[in-house]
This record gives C-alpha cells, structure tokens and sequence, in this order.
C-alpha cells in the first residue's frame, strides 16, 4: 500500500452518448434540439457529481487512511512532457497533435 497518492488527472471519467445515424436522421429539428439540450443538462450534472466523489475519496484517503495527497502541477508537467508528444517517435504529426490540443 503506497503513503502518497499523486493526482495527476490523468485518469479522467468519460461520458458519452451515442444515438445511431439511422435513428438520428429520423428526428426532426425539435427532436434533436430536446435530445441535445437533455444530454448537455445531463452531462454538466453527473460531471459536477464526479467531481464531489472525486473529492470526497480525496479526503478520505487523507483523513480516514492517513495518505498523503500531493496535487500535481498540472502546467509545469505538460510543458515539460511536451516535447515528447511530437517528433519522429510518435505515430501522429504535428498537426493532428496541435488539433487535438484544440479540443476543450
């Protein structure tokens, strides 16, 4: 059992929904719009519960276990990692790094 807990985030949660392309052309404007609307809703509220679990277990590793808990620089990790993710040893270009980077 390791004392410190590192958090990296770089284990994240994902939520996704998919609806088949069939399905999805069937529906009219309206449709669509109540679908995404209720996906967005339903998206900010489990990502906002995931969090506060997320933070709870935090603390309890800390109170309950006596770990110690170190928040990671996030930043100054990713510009010095950065230079690994580019290059000639890596499957993509540039540009399709750069594009993913782009997603928010």
């Amino acid at each position: 059992v390791q004392s410190h807990i590192n958090l990296t985030g770089h284990i994240t949660e994902m939520l996704i929904t998919i609806v088949s392309g069939p399905l999805w052309s069937k529906l009219s404007d309206a449709d669509k719009k109540v679908f995404q609307d209720v996906f967005r809703e339903a998206c900010a509220r489990a990502t906002v519960e995931i969090a506060a679990a997320e933070n709870r277990l935090v603390d309890e590793f800390a109170t309950k276990y006596g770990r110690t808990v170190v928040r990671s620089d996030r930043a100054a990790f990713k510009q010095a990692f950065a230079k690994f993710l580019v290059g000639p040893d890596v499957a993509w270009d540039k540009p399709l790094y750069d594009r993913l980077q782009a997603i928010k």
